[in-house]
């Protein structure tokens, strides 16, 4: 409760109060050092000193309350303002007083209380008048919000940019795959591995080398003729993989003579790894005895060429220093990689690279090329896509916001369809407004397959802008939705040339507030451009997982050899390694 003005010797604002403690009989008091002075002020009002389980009366505070029930407001000078909360009704009734006037007068009779206070019946009605008011403007703002984005040139902008981009693609080739006639020949990046003692490695060779351990067990009821495989893959795997493809027999990458190297790998802590497991191991290594004891092919020289890859986002290496973070003079040319980079500091961290998350859908490139029919992958399928949208995720995690602006959306389009119509969105396990769906990015299942039959995948950003589910969608053919910059910044080598003509990236803020509805938007895609996206998404989403055989020239592996190599050598015309 609170009272204006200051000046509480008001008559007025006195009878409105006994008034109020006739109509709502709960405890008021004031501190102590107002006690006189409140009591002095006549009969009409009696508030006693404050203890515990009453509320606090104070004339020089505003108690703000979640919900306004009665607003009472005196016509005389002396204003008088109450809050009521729902809240205060539920008080200890035994400590609830009645203020009550000390004698019977004229003045204190309530049936003669002035006429600009209000009744409780004409309360309650202005009070609902001015809840369907708001309710009303609300759903105005709501609306005006709505009609206020320009959907049509939202999408001219993105057709524009798409047909740009594309020209680019064109000119420089990239439409041909390598191999092909006009492509020119495959050129395999050579990759010198070092081979670390035990002290600096924590995990088996045996491990190391069996596909079902690194890639995970594959999914049985899965079969697309052999074209590629389903698996249970631990998402933190990435250096793993990069490990058991480059220790393949006959793979075009691997060399074991160092004065052929392009690159040199330190397979250093392969081992999946949480952020605190990651802080524990990394305090615990000597990177001085590290680089005098194994890195032998590390000279000023050469540094520019070695790269380290950690399976986790930029933050794990937090505690990394020497070799990740604020690294070792020798190693400050040296390359990392992550599964995303460093937005903040790119000048200090000018050699941090982000590659993509292992999707659980891989590309078997002998077992295809021995398949005489062999069927397109799920990045090349798009005529049955029955599902307009789809979310795999929770709601309770990352960027919650537009998370939890994604369930209510869907969820009045869940509410809208019927079952003869095709989906607007779907989300695996969605039944009520307050659930949310979980899921381990361990253990593929219908929640990702569902990626298969949805032309478009919403992508919110996770612990993180970045997100193993962006890798899940594009290795099934379904057209990301973005919700942020950073999120469409991932893995440059990879999708850098063509994400612009393959992904759609929605204005977080807008979304947010409101403004962007994703059925109208979605729905209202020019037809050429969801063709053109389609059509890039089956040419280069290959390049965005990780095959489990050699796949020259066009897997996320050679994606970031090359990658490496580019900058490799971009580093050595700078001078950075000169030798």
């Amino acid at each position: 409760y609170t009272i204006f003005p200051k000046d509480l010797k008001n008559t007025t604002t006195q009878k409105g109060l006994w008034f109020l403690q006739q109509l709502y009989p709960i405890p008021l008091c004031i501190s102590r050092s107002r006690f006189r002075m409140m009591n002095s002020l006549g009969p009409a009002l009696v508030v006693p000193p404050c203890h515990q389980n009453t509320v606090k009366f104070n004339s020089h505070s505003v108690v703000w309350v979640k919900r306004l029930k009665f607003l009472l407001l005196s016509v005389a000078t002396g204003a008088l303002v109450l809050w009521h909360s729902p809240q205060l009704s539920e008080l200890d009734t035994s400590t609830r007083k009645t203020a009550r006037p000390t004698s019977t007068t004229k003045a204190d009779d309530p049936s003669k209380a002035p006429r600009s206070v209000l009744t409780t019946a004409s309360l309650e009605e202005e009070s609902d008048e001015k809840k369907r008011g708001k309710k009303i403007k609300k759903k105005e703002k709501k609306r005006k919000k709505h009609h206020s984005f320009d959907y049509q040139s939202f999408w001219q902008n993105a057709w524009k940019i798409a047909l740009e981009n594309n020209q680019t693609l064109t000119n420089s080739g990239a439409w041909r795959e390598p191999g092909t006639h006009g492509a020119g020949p495959i050129s395999c990046p050579k990759v010198y591995v070092y081979n670390l003692s035990e002290d600096f490695q924590d995990e088996t060779e045996h491990h190391l080398a069996s596909r079902d351990r690194v890639f995970g067990p594959p999914e049985p009821t899965w079969d697309d003729g052999g074209v590629t495989s389903l698996r249970q893959i631990n998402q933190f795997h990435a250096a793993a993989i990069l490990y058991h493809r480059l220790q393949q027999p006959d793979n075009c990458y691997r060399t074991h003579d160092p004065s052929q190297a392009d690159l040199f790998f330190v397979p250093l802590f392969l081992r999946s790894k949480n952020v605190q497991q990651w802080s524990k191991r990394c305090q615990s290594l000597n990177v001085s005895r590290m680089i005098t004891e194994e890195l032998t092919h590390l000279t000023s020289e050469t540094a520019c060429q070695h790269f380290f890859l950690l399976s986790k986002g930029t933050f794990a290496g937090k505690s990394c220093l020497g070799w990740f973070r604020d690294p070792h003079p020798l190693l400050q040319n040296a390359m990392r990689l992550a599964y995303s980079h460093d937005p903040d500091a790119p000048q200090r961290d000018a050699h941090l690279f982000s590659v993509p998350y292992p999707s659980n859908l891989h590309y078997d490139h002998a077992t295809a090329a021995r398949t005489a029919a062999a069927r397109s992958p799920p990045w090349q399928q798009h005529d049955n896509r029955t599902i307009l949208m789809s979310y795999v995720g929770r709601f309770d995690h990352g960027d919650v916001k537009v998370r939890q602006r994604i369930q209510e959306q869907c969820q009045r389009y869940y509410d809208q369809e019927t079952r003869s119509s095709p989906p607007i969105c779907h989300i695996p396990a969605f039944t009520s407004h307050n659930e949310t769906t979980k899921r381990s990015s361990t253990i593929p299942s219908l929640q990702i397959l569902v990626k298969a039959q949805s032309t478009f995948c919403l992508e919110p950003a996770g612990d993180s802008p970045w997100r193993k589910s962006l890798s899940d969608s594009l290795s099934f053919g379904c057209i990301p939705v973005l919700f942020s910059n950073l999120t469409d910044q991932v893995a440059p080598w990879h999708w850098g040339l063509w994400k612009q003509q393959a992904r759609v990236l929605v204005d977080r803020t807008a979304f947010v507030e409101g403004a962007i509805d994703l059925h109208t938007l979605l729905r209202s895609i020019p037809p050429p451009l969801l063709t053109l996206m389609q059509q890039t998404i089956s040419r280069f989403a290959r390049q965005f997982q990780y095959s489990l055989s050699d796949d020259p020239g066009m897997d996320g592996v050679h994606a970031t050899l090359q990658g490496l190599t580019d900058h490799m050598k971009e580093s050595k015309r700078q001078g950075l390694c000169s030798r």
